[in-house]
């Protein structure tokens, strides 16, 4: 089948591009990647790539410049445009022109400069035959008990490092100081260590705390350690508090640990804990120098040096109610401190409601509730909705319960919702060598990857990601699609090396993840762009060589254009879930934990020989429960409190927050929209009919499709949806020909203000999944509802405010949305004699293929 394209839809472009109206905005948005690139020792080609996440002709141009005013590095192409495609730069470094120099890299930077954003790269080269110094670690402390300890000399570089150790009191260089390091001077080899033995002499000096430096002078530059010699003087453990409640909302609390002692007295600590299934701490272990000092008429100065730890709690591993347990404090020689914790289970907790915003006054809410067990309430009953012991919301604003006589409030299950989700594989080395190694993990986890896949909602887009190493060029394996084949086949063919798993670059990753999410929405308006959207990833918690931070990371993900929850897999004997937890809990995520290979798979993929069934796998299950409460909120505009409260089962939880309330519109005006997953594998191809906003007291539509030849809809084709107790309940469906159709229902059965849903499916059946593809027009019969002063109307792709808008059926998702959404301000009357003839040509824009042009009818 040949690609259809009917001739009324160029011409309506080209009339609309010609119109008052105006073409649509084309906004080109760069994304390039990766941003450091690093030649290392022997490499003389690097690449980065140049993607247009926008729409239109991204122009760019890329400028060079090194920081050493000698010109080593150049771009093959250093202008050009970008549509719909990547463009791919070749870095080139000419090691001729550079000089071998100890411990210090050349560095040049790349910036492209484009009409959609600008982007700099940093670039970094090293000369072969260099040493390069480093020594750990950077501070020594040894206290009364010690007379002696050890540092280590590293050779970073590819050559031999020769170095040689002075010590010396910084106060005053010329006195000798009472320490010796052995050996004094040596060489090591690239990629070699040697170990100094640090011996101090305490005769003769008095009662206090000194400082010495032990300078490592080399080839390879020079390094110094701060020595603190304790004579007589021992720090102290101070804490505070030492008592950590949790109650039964609380995800995070922090303690500070610091040092009582006198000043000069150096602190190492360390925490830990006696329920680490519950209990988890960041970081595990610190310094704090004693600042107080007795100035010997009984006065104290000086201010304490606190070192902040923080505490998160996973309750999913609680065992009773009210549980809880103890944190220690150590240090070497000293008494533990202990801090007391306490946990108590939430009733009800509501995992992920941030609200979303769209006109007119449209408040909405995605979200999953977790019994006091923690398991995910199961919305996909449609009985939790209806039954007395059911879901029942109550909503406040500004401490004001909303009007239910004025508005309405609506909750629907998960069949509702737009879901983008990546699958984030980790490749890294530490999951290769999991459990005896060769690779073994990541077989099982590449199984259960596949198995959670397809076990997610048909209609749900998925991509899938791995990382495997720092400044990785590109972590995609197969983009957005609800077609699973292409996705299984991803992770079946891809493979690494080997020598290949290196690094963990977990917050980059997240943060490309975060970045592919919302560049599948660019140019949406609210709702029609994903209601969710949500990374699941693998990590034992520990990155060691992302550039993105922990806290840059969550902040991007909770930003309102981003608005990306994390669902990580802690996966390890000793995971450290602080940050995943952290991770999970402050983007509406949730964390889950698996000690072994058993469990992760058991988290992606139940085991259907032991349950006699095959049901999907644990976080599969979580992420199809969750549930969409909307509202039309009474407020105009402005910054207010909303409190939802949700009681289900006699049990009760809540979720308050701030919000902005910039949401005008007409409430006039509904809003209907057409998406559709594409061709599918077997030809079908299916088109979903939504409307996200009703006007009150609508209980007649009429619809007219506009296909190719031989696809225009007949009744045979179009199933009304949620008809039996839904939102279409007690409606019909007329078939008037050529694309017509009416939907009746009683009187007084009109739908409920505010009211938001797929309203009709239509199926298309023996298409080409591989070649086909056409359009489909769409057109609302508003002069049914003209009707003064009591007059509603709709708006819908290819209407007068969204005049070149159709659906492309074809090869992958597609949705015909609102781009613009009528206000009060555009002074639009819906009573005007040729409102709905917008050429005034006297054919209504409902019968009109050409509503924009009064010589085309």
């Amino acid at each position: 089948m040949k690609r259809f394209q009917p001739c009324f839809q160029v011409f309506l472009m080209i009339v609309a591009c010609a119109s008052l109206v105006g073409c649509p905005q084309l906004t080109p948005y760069l994304v390039v990647s990766p941003r450091v690139i690093d030649f290392g020792s022997t490499g003389v080609e690097e690449s980065f790539t140049i993607y247009n996440a926008g729409a239109g002709a991204l122009t760019y141009t890329v400028e060079v410049d090194t920081a050493d005013d000698i010109d080593w590095l150049s771009a093959d192409v250093t202008a050009g445009t970008v549509i719909s495609d990547m463009q791919r730069i070749t870095l080139t470094a000419d090691r001729a022109l550079l000089v071998a120099r100890p411990g210090s890299p050349y560095e040049a930077t790349v910036t492209v400069a484009t009409n959609g954003g600008t982007e700099t790269l940093n670039v970094y080269l090293t000369m072969p035959g260099t040493p390069l110094l480093n020594v750990v670690p950077a501070t020594l402390t040894l206290g009364d008990a010690l007379d002696e300890g050890t540092l280590t000399i590293q050779n970073l570089g590819d050559d031999t490092l020769t170095w040689d150790i002075t010590v010396f009191d910084p106060d005053n260089e010329d006195a000798t100081a009472p320490v010796t390091a052995t050996p004094s001077a040596g060489n090591t080899a690239a990629g070699g260590e040697t170990e100094i033995t640090v011996e101090v002499d305490r005769e003769g000096l008095d009662v206090g705390v000194y400082g010495y430096t032990i300078r490592v002078n080399s080839d390879g530059g020079i390094v110094d350690v701060t020595l603190n010699l304790a004579v007589d003087a021992s720090a102290e453990i101070g804490v505070e508090p030492l008592l950590l409640d949790f109650g039964t909302e609380l995800s995070e609390l922090t303690f500070d640990v610091y040092n009582t002692g006198p000043a000069g007295t150096l602190l190492e600590f360390t925490v830990s804990t006696d329920r680490e299934d519950l209990i988890f701490l960041d970081p595990t272990s610190g310094t704090s120098v004693g600042a107080i000092t007795d100035t010997g008429d009984g006065s104290l100065v000086g201010e304490l040096d606190r070192q902040t730890v923080s505490v998160l709690i996973d309750r999913t591993a609680l065992t009773s109610s009210i549980d809880g347990g103890t944190i220690f404090v150590s240090a070497p020689g000293l008494d533990d401190v202990e801090i007391a914790v306490t946990v108590e289970a939430a009733p009800l907790t509501i995992e992920g409601a941030l609200n979303r915003t769209r006109p007119p006054f449209l408040m909405r809410f995605v979200f999953l509730l977790r019994d006091p067990v923690g398991d995910a309430i199961d919305t996909t009953n449609p009985a939790i909705f209806t039954d007395p012991d059911g879901l029942r919301f109550t909503i406040w604003e500004d401490d004001e319960l909303i009007d239910a006589d004025e508005t309405n409030t609506f909750i629907a299950g998960p069949e509702s919702l737009r879901f983008d989700l990546v699958m984030m594989l980790d490749n890294t080395g530490s999951m290769y060598n999991a459990e005896g190694g060769g690779g073994t993990v990541i077989d099982q986890m590449n199984e259960g990857a596949k198995a959670f896949i397809e076990d997610l909602p048909e209609s749900w887009r998925v991509a899938v990601m791995e990382y495997h190493e720092r400044q990785q060029a590109n972590r995609l394996l197969q983009t957005f699609t609800t077609d699973r084949d292409p996705l299984i086949e991803a992770i079946d063919t891809f493979s690494l090396p080997e020598a290949e798993h290196g690094a963990s670059e977990i917050y980059d990753a997240l943060y490309d993840a975060c970045e592919r999410l919302q560049n599948e929405d660019v140019g949406k308006v609210a709702f029609d762009d994903a209601d969710v959207r949500a990374v699941v990833f693998i990590s034992d918690g520990r990155d060691t060589s992302s550039i993105h931070t922990l806290d840059e990371v969550i902040a991007f993900a909770r930003d309102a254009d981003v608005r990306t929850r994390f669902y990580p897999i802690g996966f390890g004997e000793n995971v450290n879930s602080a940050p995943l937890i952290k991770l999970a809990t402050e983007t509406g995520g949730h964390y889950y934990r698996a000690g072994d290979s058993d469990r992760l798979m058991e988290l992606l993929e139940q085991d259907p020989d032991a349950l006699g069934a095959d049901p999907p796998g644990v976080i599969a299950t979580d992420l199809s429960r969750q549930m969409v409460l909307t509202y039309v909120t009474l407020f105009q505009e402005g910054s207010h409190t909303y409190l939802i409260e949700v009681d289900y089962q006699d049990v009760e939880g809540s979720f308050e927050e701030d919000a902005v309330y910039s949401i005008g519109g007409d409430v006039r005006a509904g809003q209907i929209a057409m998406h559709t997953s594409g061709i599918q594998s077997n030809g079908r191809a299916e088109v979903f009919v939504r409307t996200e906003y009703v006007p009150r007291n609508i209980n007649y539509l009429r619809f007219r499709f506009i296909a190719p030849a031989g696809l225009t809809p007949t009744a045979d084709n179009i199933d009304l949806l949620d008809t039996s107790g839904g939102l279409l309940s007690g409606w019909r469906l007329i078939d008037e020909g050529g694309g017509v159709f009416s939907l009746l229902t009683e009187e007084d059965n009109y739908l409920q203000y505010g009211a938001f849903g797929n309203l009709m499916r239509l199926s298309f059946e023996g298409l080409d999944p591989a070649t086909d593809s056409f359009e489909l027009g769409l057109r609302v019969d508003n002069s049914v509802y003209v009707n003064p002063p009591l007059t509603k109307f709709f708006q819908y792709p290819g209407d007068m405010l969204n005049p070149d808008v159709t659906l492309t059926v074809g090869q992958e998702a597609s949705t015909a949305p609102l781009k613009r959404i009528i206000t009060v301000d555009d002074d639009f009357d819906p009573d005007a004699p040729n409102a709905w003839d917008r050429d005034e040509d006297g054919v209504p824009d409902f019968d009109d293929l050409f509503p924009d042009d009064p010589d085309h009818s």
